[in-house]
């Protein structure tokens, strides 16, 4: 009783609007201050925090601080909505052929290899893009991969530590790496070919690493926009995979993905895989991104050994011409 006469106090209920308000307004605009951005990371937290406050003060009774949390709760969904952009559904799937293509980063040695390989066989993807230490593949790793139906290899320095592997069941062409800043990105082609049909499919595979400074974190980021921007003018097929360091609505995932077209693969934002007994609170940082030339017809988050150790899987599809011209952009809306 104490309490719900506290509550309905004007100076306490307006001292919680404000702590709301200030709360909410720094998770989806945390300025350019270093100090704020680590707010940012809360977003998801707080739409469930303010839906749930909304309910406690719906039983209590407290209609202005019902609206108030219902409200922030309504911005914060709007803003995660224009960030994250996560489809509603997968798309349909045809009679043409599927594509699969998976990503993983080893980060640290307690990423089981046994266990990587056994997913592998288990999902048979066509492409597989890997981020890991130097050492941390072995050659029998490697041997077993190519063995088991990956006859296409190549391996790229990202930094002094990390490298970046490609497995292909298909040829890959013009295979090179680019950095911009501290961000290094494998680029090339990949030649698909099925149904006695040839399709040349672009491929970029990246490694941000956490943004230690902001400014060169800033920097990396429009410098990789720029370039995402360059690869899109030739209106080819394109996959961008890898491991971004970000949360999915971060500000800098968000431009990336809205200045180069890109659509997002992922269907949620947290990683509840089949093989946890609860729902795994974790959030992935690793993404695949693709043009309007694909759709995602499934996609997949997979816990592999310990240690926050996940595999992402998507499955895609060519659009058809007509199909794809819908999403180009008409000329009325340029200006």
């Amino acid at each position: 009783m104490v309490l719900q006469s506290a509550l309905h106090n004007r100076v306490v209920q307006l001292s919680i609007s404000l702590i709301v308000v200030i709360f909410t307004f720094l998770c989806i605009n945390p300025l350019e201050w270093s100090i704020l951005h680590s707010f940012e990371k809360f977003s998801f937290w707080l739409v469930l925090g303010l839906l749930s406050l909304g309910l406690v003060f719906f039983m209590l009774n407290l209609n202005k601080l019902m609206f108030v949390s219902f409200g922030a709760c309504a911005i914060a969904c709007l803003f995660m909505n224009a960030r994250f952009d996560i489809p509603l559904k997968p798309a349909e799937m045809d009679d043409s052929p599927t594509l699969r293509v998976s990503y993983f980063h080893i980060k640290d040695s307690s990423f089981q290899l046994g266990a990587l390989s056994k997913q592998i066989t288990t999902k048979q993807p066509h492409l597989i893009a890997l981020t890991a230490n130097n050492n941390q593949l072995t050659s029998d790793f490697i041997h077993h991969t190519t063995m088991a139906g990956y006859p296409h290899h190549q391996q790229f320095w990202a930094s002094s530590k990390e490298r970046i592997d490609i497995f292909s069941i298909f040829p890959l062409q013009n295979m090179k790496t680019i950095s911009h800043g501290n961000t290094s990105s494998v680029v090339g082609q990949v030649v698909i070919q099925a149904n006695s049909t040839t399709r040349t499919l672009g491929l970029i595979s990246s490694f941000l690493p956490a943004p230690e400074n902001d400014q060169l974190a800033v920097k990396a980021c429009e410098e990789f926009e720029f370039y995402l921007q360059q690869t899109q003018k030739d209106n080819t097929p394109l996959l961008l995979l890898g491991d971004f360091n970000r949360i999915p609505w971060s500000s800098e995932l968000a431009n990336i993905r809205q200045q180069s077209g890109l659509y997002c693969s992922n269907r949620s934002i947290l990683a509840h895989t089949a093989n946890t007994k609860l729902p795994y609170l974790y959030i992935p940082t690793e993404q695949i991104f693709h043009s309007s030339h694909l759709r995602c017809i499934e996609f997949e988050t997979e816990k592999i050994g310990p240690n926050d150790q996940f595999g992402i899987f998507g499955t895609y599809q060519f659009n058809s011409k007509a199909d794809n011209q819908t999403h180009a952009i008409k000329t009325s809306q340029k200006f």
